[in-house]
C-alpha cells in the first residue's frame, strides 16, 4: 500500500465473520453475545490503518448485519477502500459509501441515520416505502447528480471514485447480449394460461391483509409463477444450447431454480449431451463445486448448468487447470430481478479477457417480459451511476417493448 514500512497485521476475514471483530471475552457469568447485540454495541476495539471491502456491493442493504458491522469500522479507520464492478441499481444502495458522498456536499455521515437524512436533504427521489422502509423513486438527474458527487473532482482537484474498466485498462471486449426469443407451444400456453390463472387467484383477497402479509403473499405468487414459466420453456433453451454445441461452442446455463436444472438433466440425458452441474447445494469450499466446474472447464463435459451467481470461473483458457481454448456461449435461461446479480452471472462466461456470447431466453406473452424489462431499467440506472454507457440496455429494452407491443 505505498506505506514504505513492515506490515506489523493483517486481518482477513469475509462479510459473515465480521462481528468477530467486535467480540470481547464474555465476562464470568455473562452470557456469549449474539451477532445482533454486537452490532448494536459501539466501535470496534480495535483500530485499523486501511480498510479494504472486496465486492463491497455487498454492503447495499443497510439494514444487514455485515452492513452495520462495517460501518462501525469507518470512525476508527485512517483509509477505506470500497472495490465493486456493481456499486449498486440506485443511490439508496450506495449508502456504504456515505462518507464520501457526504464529504461532498460539506457534511458528515458515518452511521446509516445519517446517510437516511443525507439522502432526505440532497435527493429528492428518496421517500419512505411502505413499512417505514426508505425507497428510491427518483430519475437519471438525480442519478447522475450522485454520479458527480462521486467521480468529480472536490475542490483540491481530488476525486472520491474511481471507474477502471477493463476494456480501457487492456483492451478486454464488453460483454454482448442477445434477447433470444421463444414461442411456447400450444401445450405450454395452454399451462401458462392455467399458471396465470392460479397467480390471479392466489391475489384475490390480498386487500384485506395486512400489508406485511399482503406483500409475502404476492411475492410468493410471483415466485410460482416464474418457476412455472421457467420450466415451460427448458425445450426451447436446450435446443439454442444444441445450436450453439453445433458451431463449436462449450455452453454454460444459468438457471434461478432446481426443478428447472432437473428438467434440463433430463433433456441433455435423452440427447446424450454430457453435462456438469454446479448449484447452491455445493458449498464454496466443496470438492463437488470444483470437480463439475474442471470437468466443463477441460471440455469433458460440453455443457454446464448452474444457479449460483459469484464464485465460479468458467471462461475459456483457463491456465491454470487444464482449461481448454473452446470459445464459450451463456445462456441465461432464467433473468433474476437484480442488476447487479445479472451483471456477475453474465461475467461468469465473459471473463478475464475471454469473450463469451449471452442469450437471455425470454418467452413471449409470459412473465419474462416484465423481468426483462425491470432488469434493464435496473442495469441502465446503475450505469448512469458508475457512468457507463446505457446505450446497448436502453436498444434492448426498446426491442422487447416492440415485441410485446
Amino acid at each position: 500500500m505505498g506505506t514504505n514500512r513492515c506490515v506489523d497485521e493483517v486481518v482477513i476475514l469475509n462479510y459473515e465473520r465480521l462481528g468477530k471483530i467486535f467480540e470481547a471475552k464474555p465476562r464470568k457469568g455473562i452470557k456469549r453475545l449474539s451477532k445482533r447485540d454486537l452490532a448494536r454495541r459501539g466501535a470496534a476495539s480495535e483500530e485499523f490503518d486501511i480498510v479494504l471491502f472486496d465486492e463491497s456491493h455487498a454492503l447495499k442493504n443497510l439494514t444487514s448485519l455485515r452492513t452495520k458491522f462495517s460501518v462501525k469500522l469507518y470512525g476508527r479507520a485512517k483509509m477505506i477502500f470500497w472495490l465493486s464492478a456493481t456499486a449498486g441499481q440506485n443511490p439508496l444502495e450506495l449508502g456504504y459509501l456515505a462518507p464520501i458522498l457526504a464529504k461532498k456536499t460539506g457534511d458528515r455521515a458515518l452511521t446509516t441515520k445519517d446517510f437516511e437524512q443525507w439522502c432526505v436533504d440532497n435527493l429528492p427521489g428518496v421517500a419512505k416505502g411502505e413499512f417505514g422502509a426508505w425507497a428510491w423513486a427518483g430519475g437519471k438527474e438525480e442519478e447522475e447528480k450522485v454520479h458527480q458527487l462521486l467521480f468529480d473532482p472536490d475542490t483540491n482537484g481530488i476525486k472520491p471514485a474511481l471507474r477502471r474498466r477493463a476494456s480501457d485498462l487492456a483492451g478486454w471486449p464488453e460483454v454482448n447480449r442477445i434477447v433470444h426469443w421463444v414461442e411456447l407451444d400450444c401445450e405450454a400456453q395452454r399451462l401458462y394460461k392455467l399458471a396465470w390463472k392460479e397467480f390471479k387467484k392466489a391475489l384475490e383477497g390480498i386487500g384485506t391483509l395486512s400489508k406485511q402479509r399482503a406483500a409475502l403473499v404476492k411475492s410468493e405468487a410471483v415466485i410460482r409463477l416464474r418457476q412455472k414459466s421457467s420450466l415451460l420453456k427448458v425445450e426451447n433453451s436446450i435446443e439454442l444450447c444444441q445450436e450453439l454445441l453445433d458451431n463449436g461452442r462449450q455452453v454454460a446455463i444459468s438457471c434461478e431454480f432446481l426443478a428447472t436444472m432437473d428438467a434440463m438433466e433430463e433433456v441433455l440425458r435423452k440427447k446424450k449431451i454430457s453435462y456438469a452441474r454446479v448449484d447452491g447445494r455445493c458449498a464454496n469450499g466443496s470438492q463437488l463445486k470444483e470437480v463439475e466446474r474442471l470437468r466443463y472447464q477441460r471440455g469433458e463435459a460440453p455443457v454446464i448448468l448452474f444457479n449460483v451467481v459469484e464464485g465460479i470461473s468458467l471462461h475459456e483458457g483457463e491456465a491454470n487447470n487444464g482449461g481448454n481454448n473452446v470459445p464459450r456461449s451463456q445462456i441465461d435461461h432464467d433473468l433474476r430481478w437484480s442488476a447487479i446479480q445479472a451483471h456477475q452471472i453474465d461475467g461468469r462466461s465473459h471473463r478475464d479477457g475471454k469473450f463469451a456470447q449471452v442469450y437471455w431466453v425470454v418467452a413471449k406473452d409470459t412473465i419474462d417480459r416484465r423481468v426483462a424489462e425491470v432488469l434493464l431499467w435496473k442495469l441502465e440506472s446503475m450505469g448512469n451511476l458508475q457512468g457507463d454507457s446505457t446505450k446497448d440496455f436502453e436498444e434492448i429494452l426498446s426491442a422487447i417493448q416492440r415485441k410485446s407491443a
